[in-house]
């Protein structure tokens, strides 16, 4: 009896893991589409037969729920901080180029019109020859 409530405790637990991920999914996509919520729910079952075949429940057992919720928040603080560490580089006369790269993609699928910042080491080597 109790090993069968424990099961279907489980079960719960798992559905409501998937379709709560699923969920992420969608909102951080952007696109409510059949398709997307099909591979949101792929992805998520994905992620959890991964979850518990690496992660045993013993190691999981220790896990603070309340940083867990904080670990969102974190994330978002430290890109903002990363982003004004960035226009501080840039504000204070650092080099910017625009580099433009030919590829063979016939798709933005993979996002090949996305803006990235990279070559930073000048403002640590400038700062080095000072």
């Amino acid at each position: 009896m109790v090993r069968q409530y424990t099961m279907e405790l489980r079960i719960k637990s798992g559905v409501l893991t998937v379709i709560a991920l699923a969920f992420v999914w969608v909102i951080l996509s952007g696109n409510i589409s059949p398709l997307t919520i099909a591979i949101g729910i792929a992805i998520s079952i994905g992620c959890l037969y991964v979850y518990k075949k690496f992660i045993p429940a013993s190691e999981a057992h220790g896990a603070s729920y309340f940083r867990l919720f904080l670990f969102p928040l974190f994330l978002v603080r430290q890109i903002y901080l990363s982003a004004f560490i960035v226009i501080k580089i840039i504000m204070t006369g650092a080099k910017v180029d625009v580099i433009e790269v030919d590829t063979k993609l016939e798709s933005d699928f993979f996002g090949n019109d996305d803006v990235t910042l990279t070559e930073i080491r000048y403002y640590f080597s400038s700062s080095a020859n000072a």
